[in-house]
């Protein structure tokens, strides 16, 4: 029986593999529909505005309000830098663009964007700090979800600079949702 296990437990562990190789991932947050989506494409160019409205996979680095999301819960465990999860974000700023962050939402040159009112505590009642705006510089980010309120997401935690994520950068889409 224990031959078994170990067998069963290897032909998972290959397949997921493999899976991994051929560029699938398993999203299990609640900052897009959980399911199974698959790097499309890799963006290979430095210029980063054609990025904008792409959703992309990063791991985030280390720095105090990603290690601080790690403790919290945010971000789950992941293989690679500070053990942190990769992330699922749609890119909704790049350099040049105009984000404001008020008690109503992100704006991102004068638009407001879904689902993008900040939340000053978070569902277990713990102070949330909120990024200000600003004028996205030469390889800055602002990253988001759309689809849910409640991501982790640059409202908490600021830009994502170019230099602090793996290039090129994998472009993601869905493959299959959980209804």
């Amino acid at each position: 029986m224990l031959r078994f296990v170990w067998g069963f437990t290897l032909f998972v562990f290959g397949i997921s593999l493999v899976f991994w190789g051929l560029g699938y991932r398993v999203n299990v947050s609640d900052s897009f529909p959980k399911g199974i989506w698959r790097i499309s494409h890799y963006h290979w160019d430095l210029d980063l505005t054609s990025l904008k409205g792409e959703i992309i996979l990063f791991r985030p680095p280390c720095t105090p309000p990603f290690l601080e999301a790690k403790k919290r819960g945010y971000i789950g465990f992941g293989f690679g830098r500070g053990f942190m999860q990769q992330l699922l974000k749609k890119v909704v700023g790049v350099s040049g663009d105009v984000v404001s962050v008020t008690h109503l939402g992100v704006s991102v040159n004068g638009r407001l964007l879904e689902n993008s009112v900040p939340f000053t505590y978070d569902r277990l009642g713990r102070k949330m700090s909120i990024s200000k705006g600003k004028i996205l510089g030469d390889g800055e980010l602002w990253v988001m979800s759309d689809y849910s309120a409640y991501s982790f997401d640059s409202r908490y935690f600021g830009v994502i600079n170019f230099d602090s994520i793996p290039f090129p950068i994998p472009i993601v889409e869905k493959v299959f949702m959980e209804n």
